[in-house]
């Protein structure tokens, strides 16, 4: 064996020891990990919306291979304490264009229907109405 006067060798007993230590330390943090996925199971039963934002945004990290998209960096960059005048704007600008998009009422019966788009399928055994 190659000791030098620092190092001495682990004994069995010692190594023994060890390794039951980290053993132990592993299963507590299996223990944690399994009581979180626990807690999460739980919440995610009860609001749906939630569950298919988290689905969604898991799809969308194993797509494009990056946690953060360019609206989150976005925000992240807007959120520091240096750049508050430019949060001040651009929270400025999206009020004024959610302003301008009420203000335009959208009337779908006042547009005209694009036959070409809706396929009519009628039922030749019921006079004709639409299934």
């Amino acid at each position: 064996m190659n000791n030098t006067e620092n190092e001495k060798p682990i004994s069995r007993t010692n190594y023994d020891h060890l390794a039951r230590k980290e053993r132990i330390k592993s299963l507590k943090l299996l223990k944690e990990h399994n009581a979180r996925v626990q807690e999460i199971m739980d919440f995610l039963k009860d609001h749906r919306v939630t569950t298919m934002y988290v689905l969604d945004e898991i799809n969308r990290i194993k797509r494009d291979h990056q946690v953060k998209d360019e609206l989150r960096e976005m925000v992240t960059y807007l959120e520091r304490p240096e750049r508050e005048a430019d949060k001040e704007l651009v929270l400025s600008l999206f009020s004024v264009m959610k302003k301008e998009r009420q203000e335009q009422n959208f009337d779908v019966f006042k547009k005209r229907p694009n036959s070409g788009i809706i396929n009519i399928i009628k039922d030749p055994f019921n006079d004709g109405v639409v299934k």
